[in-house]
């Protein structure tokens, strides 16, 4: 999935929640989370084969702030690779950008 892939599927979210969970499993990526009010439930799943390259060792839960998680998106182009790497608690979760040339 390209980056912006991905600030387009936070933009249709339209932030329910200051952080939500991501559950990554090797089957994918999931998130749950309420609209402030908690009227609306938003739901995201991306399976392992929306991506490039998947790997998931073993399932880990990923607290993350999605305002957070914007201003860092937003760096990257359309066009862009983004791969994530979080460390083995899941403490610490590293964004690499790469331009893909033509």
């Amino acid at each position: 999935m390209s980056a912006g892939g991905w600030a387009c599927e936070l933009s249709i979210s339209d932030r329910p929640s200051a952080e939500v969970n991501f559950d990554c499993t090797s089957a994918g990526i999931a998130m749950q989370a309420l609209d402030p009010a908690h009227v609306s439930l938003v739901a995201l799943l991306i399976t392992h084969d929306g991506f490039e390259h998947y790997r998931c060792d073993r399932p880990l839960t990923l607290g993350i702030n999605l305002e957070s998680l914007g201003k860092i998106l937003k760096c990257a182009g359309n066009d862009d690779s983004l791969t994530l790497k979080a460390d083995d608690g899941g403490d610490r979760l590293t964004f690499i950008f790469e331009y893909k040339s033509m």
